[in-house]
């Protein structure tokens, strides 16, 4: 079971994929892994 904070976070890493990152990301780097971190919304690439 994922706890509520853990939740929270992939909630809020998401909506950054979706709103900011989704486009750019899948158009230049389709099937790499992307590390999102919510707070900063820096991400990393792998």
């Amino acid at each position: 079971m994922i706890s509520p904070d853990s939740e929270t976070t992939a909630r809020d890493a998401k909506a950054i994929y979706e709103s900011r990152l989704r486009t750019t990301l899948e158009a230049d780097h389709m099937n790499e892994f992307v590390a999102i971190e919510p707070i900063s919304g820096e991400y990393f690439l792998g």
